[in-house]
């Protein structure tokens, strides 16, 4: 049995055999620093302006937080396959 738990700051992966664990896998993503940093960002641009101003929307889409998050995430998605011995 696998389990995988995904955060925004880690990924951990445990493997179970015969009900006990038998390996663990603990990967650091900092996504949490990445989020909070776009949060501020977002919260300077939008201040006092709607988000549906066209000006705002072009700064806002300029960010490419969603490109960046995609691109932290494949880049450690190798590293989370896990081998399960067929039993």
């Amino acid at each position: 049995m696998l389990a995988v738990n995904v955060n925004e700051n880690n990924v951990t992966t445990v493997l179970f055999k015969d009900g006990k664990i038998a390996e663990t896998y603990r990967i650091e993503t900092g996504l949490g620093n990445l989020v909070i940093s776009y949060l501020e960002r977002r919260k300077r641009i939008t201040k006092g302006k709607s988000t549906k101003d066209r000006e705002v929307k072009k700064v806002l889409k300029k960010l490419r937080e969603k490109e960046r998050k995609e691109d932290i995430v494949s880049d450690f998605s190798p590293l989370l396959r896990v081998r399960v011995p067929v039993i």
